[in-house]
């Protein structure tokens, strides 16, 4: 068989397998996507797009996670991951190997993502005028203007008394 012809077998194979999974999204002809969920931690879950080249399944697939699922996983733990990815795939050269690839992630989801991943958050601390002042020595200087958002401020608090009726 020619590789387009696997390729549409696997296309139906894959398609009456994940039918009604909401895990799994056919991007188009040659790419499919699949997020996988660990059963024993929320916060290892992986998603992984799989790209046949025109020689699949002669060749292993492109494997991308390069998604915004995968925003928390840092990008040495994503370049380990990809590694084992390629690696299983080239186990399985020659044969149908997306729903092989997909189990042996749901597998293994555990071992290859390690727990308590969160992606760092920059906090910035709020300032208050007054330290900002002290920080950039404007409480010391007399420039003129320094002080318009408190003017402006307290106008726009007692209003205008033209308008008062």
């Amino acid at each position: 068989m020619s590789c387009e012809e696997l390729q549409e077998e696997e296309r139906e194979i894959l398609q009456s397998i994940f039918e009604g999974d909401e895990n799994f999204k056919a991007v188009d002809s040659n790419s499919f996507q699949y997020t996988v969920y660990s059963a024993t931690s929320s916060d290892k879950t992986v998603a992984v797009r799989i790209h046949w080249p025109s020689q699949y399944p002669e060749i292993i697939p492109n494997f991308s996670l390069e998604l915004s699922h995968n925003n928390q996983i840092p990008p040495h733990v994503k370049a380990n991951l990809l590694n084992e990815l390629r690696t299983y795939a080239e186990e399985n050269v020659g044969v149908a190997m997306t729903y092989l690839v997909v189990d042996w992630l749901k597998d293994n989801v555990d071992s290859l993502i390690p727990s308590g991943l969160k992606k760092e958050e920059v906090k910035t601390e709020q300032l208050t005028k007054r330290q900002k002042n002290k920080i950039t020595n404007y409480a010391n200087s007399n420039t003129r203007g320094r002080d318009w958002v408190d003017i402006i401020r307290h106008l726009s608090q007692t209003g205008n008394p033209t308008t008062a009726e």
